[in-house]
């Protein structure tokens, strides 16, 4: 049964023919041509609904999605905020960049966490009394809205929002409460700071998310199924890049690329285009999908503990400049892997560069099955304590050499890597025969190494193959 179904971009001008697929849990159609919200009667399961960048100017035909979690109509027409009865269990609503004046009827949200306002023509306060309805809401943006200008809109947004943790991208301290809430100066610098982040590179801090759909998108103009450059959900987002992965891992498939005998291929083919990326406190850092330029953020290089991926090509990850970049967490410790497409040990082999790490966890990728992955990480991190959530203990250490000492024989082999020096049988050596047999010892001292590299490729592949 369907579930996803992402029409982004394509010049669509009327919601129709969903009648046929009733268990639709996630729709995307933003950046189309649609003015009313109608014919969703049937997709009574819908979770993710994302209308964003259309030409609607109201709320309707919503109030049976009692299942909906995440609504975004962001850069809409919409001048009142109205028609969410039955939305019982929505979490979140994006309205940014319409033209609203008012809001109402938030009382019939009683889950409602995050209401994202910012860039309206709100410009009194008893136009948004209703804020004071939602008793569960965390996160409130208004910037952009007149209001924002006036006398007293700190006190009271927190006044009428007690369980508020952030507002317009600032986080509510306690501090903040106690001086009736009055942001003071360094409050208020940081809101600028963040707010001018965000809109650089998508990388706003806190407990929140970095997205950085928007920067990979203006990069790939021509993927008109990637996530929007629109202020899509978190969630909504993850179901694209989830939805992407799924996509790209059967091209892998059809290809025959998901074996150990694979052809090299431009990391372009990739099908994963859209990207985010979650910073949780200021050491652990999310990453999905095709966000990694999250790892140039310098604040994160000093703080990051724990990196997570997930979404993202494990081939991607340990490229040179990849690698460069997580050598410069210097407090990092924790790796983990969900969904990569690793399939040898050869790439894992890649990480040792980070000799800071003393946890990694791989999940959810072919390499996964092996019985030897475990044994193969103790032999090849000899810092590393966790593997997967479990302690490394001296059996396991014990066990590793014995599976892989061939490789300890390959590398302790005296000449292996050095060229035998030839005696001396003739007398005194001209100049440029010295240089000649330097030039000799040079080329193989080149092929010993790249026999020596060749053998520990083949013995790795005889390894994984008995696990097969």
């Amino acid at each position: 049964a369907l579930i996803f179904l992402d029409l982004y971009n394509n010049n669509i001008k009327e919601i129709s023919h969903l009648h046929t697929v009733p268990t639709l849990r996630v729709l995307m159609l933003g950046k189309n041509y649609i003015e009313r919200i109608k014919n969703l009667q049937n997709l009574t399961k819908l979770d993710v609904l994302d209308l964003h960048s259309n030409k609607i100017t109201k709320i309707e035909n919503i109030s049976h999605l009692s299942e909906l979690r995440v609504l975004n109509l962001a850069n809409n027409l919409i001048t009142h905020v109205e028609g969410l009865n039955g939305l019982v269990s929505l979490t979140e609503i994006n309205l940014r960049r319409n033209l609203i004046e008012s809001v109402q009827g938030l009382s019939n949200c009683p889950r409602l966490q995050r209401i994202f306002l910012s860039n309206n023509r709100i410009d009194k306060f008893d136009n948004i009394q209703s804020i004071k309805d939602a008793h569960q809401l965390t996160e409130l943006a208004l910037d952009g809205n007149p209001l924002t200008n006036k006398e007293g809109y700190f006190q009271f947004c927190i006044k009428n929002c007690p369980s508020l943790k952030n507002l317009d991208m600032m986080k509510i301290t306690q501090e903040m409460r106690d001086n009736n809430g009055v942001p003071t100066e360094l409050d208020k610098a940081k809101q600028a700071a963040a707010q001018a982040e965000g809109l650089k590179a998508g990388d706003t801090t806190n407990t929140t998310d970095l997205s950085a759909s928007e920067k990979q998108i203006q990069q790939n103009p021509n993927n008109q199924n990637a996530a929007s450059n629109e202020d899509i959900s978190p969630e909504g987002l993850l179901n694209v890049i989830s939805q992407e992965w799924k996509n790209e891992m059967e091209r892998i498939i059809s290809l025959g690329l998901n074996g150990y005998k694979r052809r090299k291929e431009s990391r372009n083919d990739c099908l994963v285009q859209s990207g985010h990326a979650e910073i949780e406190g200021d050491q652990l850092l999310f990453i999905y999908g095709n966000a990694l330029e999250v790892l140039n953020n310098v604040e994160f290089q000093k703080t990051v503990v724990q990196i997570s991926f997930q979404y993202v090509r494990f081939d991607n990850i340990i490229s040179p400049s990849n690698i460069s970049k997580l050598k410069r967490f210097i407090n990092l410790k924790r790796l983990l892997f969900q969904d990569n497409n690793i399939y040898s040990f050869i790439q894992i082999s890649k990480l040792e560069a980070l000799q800071s790490l003393t946890s990694i966890t791989i999940e959810s990728n072919e390499v996964a099955d092996t019985v030897l992955l475990r044994t193969f990480i103790v032999y090849r991190f000899p810092n590393v304590t966790e593997i997967n959530g479990e302690s490394v203990t001296d059996s396991d250490k014990h066990k590793a050499r014995q599976q892989f000492q061939h490789f300890d024989k390959i590398l302790s082999t005296p000449t292996i890597f050095s060229p035998k020096i030839q005696e001396k049988t003739h007398g005194e050596e001209s100049k440029e025969d010295r240089q000649q047999q330097l030039k000799n010892n040079r080329l193989q001292a080149k092929k010993n190494a790249e026999a020596a590299q060749s053998f520990v490729g083949t013995l790795t592949q005889s390894v994984i193959a008995q696990d097969q």
